[in-house]
């Protein structure tokens, strides 16, 4: 059977897959649209820290080429407003959108036009291309766009086993912390028993062997004084 659509997530980024697929039962993420990150960059600090707004979320999402020539809420380093507005002309649409791009998910409908905007959008940096295409993919073939919901930002850590536990994806597990990967690998566990899988003996032993290899940080870096709320994970609406 083909495929209905596909999925993309960074590696730091995680998934709980059992919560998801309920959310994919209950036809809250339908596999005919495209779901993408709502926010998740940082904006440019108002203060060195201690200041409440020292990692800020930039929440604007997309902007018109208007008002992309004035906009400073955001770093735009490295050229990518000038390189993104010419992509965007040259894919046809009038706007230029800037978000967390560590997880989406595009229905098959779309791949033929997410492929073509791709190479138009090769020099963009990911954050910019992939937001900007996406959207202009559900606005050109009339799909619906799902903003999902999950924890964290770009400069986020989660080593709290209690966070990863409440929420069904987020940035970004601190694997370096022995603790961490030993709760991600109890609940991923508890969760393939739920739906009756089980690893091969080939992928058992390929995971032992890769907690055998990884490298424990001696200590935990201190919280910065934006993170002591570990619910927030360093983001601050503006």
């Amino acid at each position: 059977m083909a495929s209905r659509g596909a999925a993309l997530a960074h590696m730091d980024f995680w998934l709980q897959l059992l919560a998801f697929q309920r959310r994919v039962a209950r036809g809250l993420l339908p596999s005919d649209a495209i779901w993408t990150l709502a926010a998740g960059l940082n904006a440019p600090p108002t203060g060195p820290p201690p200041e409440s707004q020292h990692l800020r979320i930039y929440g604007k999402g997309c902007l018109s080429f208007e008002d992309l020539v004035n906009e400073q809420d955001w770093t735009w380093g490295h050229g990518v407003r000038d390189f993104a507005k010419e992509a965007a002309r040259e894919l046809g649409t009038a706007e230029v959108c800037a978000a967390q791009a560590d997880l989406f998910h595009a229905p098959r409908q779309a791949f033929s036009y997410l492929a073509r905007a791709a190479r138009v959008f090769g020099g963009v940096a990911h954050e910019v291309a992939a937001p900007t295409i996406l959207r202009a993919a559900a606005a050109f073939l009339k799909l619906r766009q799902v903003y999902l919901d999950c924890w964290g930002c770009t400069q986020s850590w989660c080593t709290d086993p209690n966070i990863f536990r409440r929420h069904a994806c987020g940035h970004k597990l601190d694997l370096r912390q022995p603790w961490v990967r030993s709760a991600w690998r109890a609940l991923l566990d508890a969760q393939a028993r739920k739906l009756d899988a089980k690893a091969s003996p080939a992928t058992e032993a390929a995971l032992r062997l890769l907690d055998r290899g990884a490298r424990d940080d001696p200590t935990v870096p201190p919280l910065k004084p934006c993170c002591r709320d570990r619910t927030h994970g360093c983001c601050r609406l503006p």
